[in-house]
C-alpha cells in the first residue's frame, strides 16, 4: 500500500475488529442476560459464523492465489538493502514496542474487565452491559480514521500525535475509575475509545514501518498483543 495512506489503511482494517467486538459485547449480553439463552449456545453461534466465514476465505483466497503468486515472488526477491539493515532493537524501536505493549494490555483490560465492572461496581444490567461495553470498540472507528488521516497528511508530526493520544488515553482510563457518576463514566468511556489503541494503532504501523522492515514489526506486534 502507499506509504502516505498506511496510517488510513491500517485504520480501516482495524475498524472490523472493533466492530465485530461491539457487535459481540451487545449480542451476547442480550441473548444472554435479556432473553436467557444458555451461554454455551452463543459460543455455538460464534462457532457456526466462523465456520461460514472460514469457507468463504477459502474460496476467495484460493481462486486469486494463483494469479498473486508471481507478483509475490517478484517483491520478495525486490527486498531493499535498508529493510535488511534496519534495527531491530533500536532505542526508538525499543520505545515503540513497550509503547505499544502498554497500549493494547490497557486496551484489552477494558474490554476483558468493563463487563463485569460495570455488573459488580456500576450496577448495569442486562443488555446495558453490552452497549455501555461496546461503546469503547465502536467509537474507536471513527477515531482511528480521523487520526490516522491525520496522521497521513502530516507525517512529520507522528510522534507528537501518538504521544498526544496516549497522555489523554491514559487520563480517560483514570478517569474510568474514578468517575462519580454514571454521567462522567460513560465521557470517560468514550473519550478513551476515540482516543485509544485504536486511534493509536495505525499510527504506529505506519511510523514504524518508516523506521524498520513491515515484516519484522507484522511479527512483533503480534508477539506484543499476544503478550498483553
Amino acid at each position: 500500500m502507499p506509504q502516505a495512506r498506511r496510517a488510513l489503511a491500517n485504520a480501516i482494517i482495524n475498524s472490523g475488529s472493533a466492530i465485530g467486538m461491539g457487535i459481540g459485547l451487545i449480542g451476547s449480553s442480550v441473548l444472554v442476560k435479556n432473553m436467557s439463552m444458555a451461554w454455551q449456545n452463543v459460543l455455538y453461534i460464534v462457532a457456526a459464523i466462523l465456520v461460514i466465514m472460514l469457507c468463504v476465505f477459502t474460496l476467495i483466497i484460493r481462486g486469486k492465489a494463483k494469479s498473486d503468486s508471481a507478483q509475490a515472488e517478484k517483491q520478495t526477491q525486490t527486498v531493499t538493502e535498508d529493510e535488511k539493515r534496519a534495527p531491530l532493537f533500536s532505542g526508538l524501536l525499543c520505545s515503540v514496542y513497550f509503547l505499544y505493549f502498554c497500549t493494547c494490555y490497557g486496551y484489552y483490560l477494558i474490554v476483558t474487565w468493563l463487563p463485569s465492572y460495570l455488573q459488580t461496581e456500576r450496577g448495569f444490567d442486562g443488555g446495558a452491559i453490552g452497549l455501555a461495553s461496546a461503546l469503547v470498540a465502536v467509537v474507536g472507528v471513527p477515531g482511528a480514521l480521523f487520526f490516522s488521516h491525520l496522521s497521513d497528511k502530516f507525517r512529520n508530526s507522528k510522534v507528537k500525535v501518538i504521544l498526544g493520544l496516549e497522555i489523554v488515553a491514559a487520563a480517560m482510563l483514570a478517569f474510568t475509575v474514578l468517575s462519580p457518576n454514571t454521567t462522567m463514566l460513560m465521557v470517560s468511556l468514550t473519550l478513551y475509545g476515540l482516543l485509544g489503541k485504536m486511534a493509536v494503532d495505525p499510527i504506529l504501523i505506519s511510523f514504524v514501518s518508516e523506521q524498520a522492515s513491515a515484516k519484522v514489526w507484522e511479527e512483533l506486534s503480534a508477539f506484543l498483543i499476544s503478550l498483553a
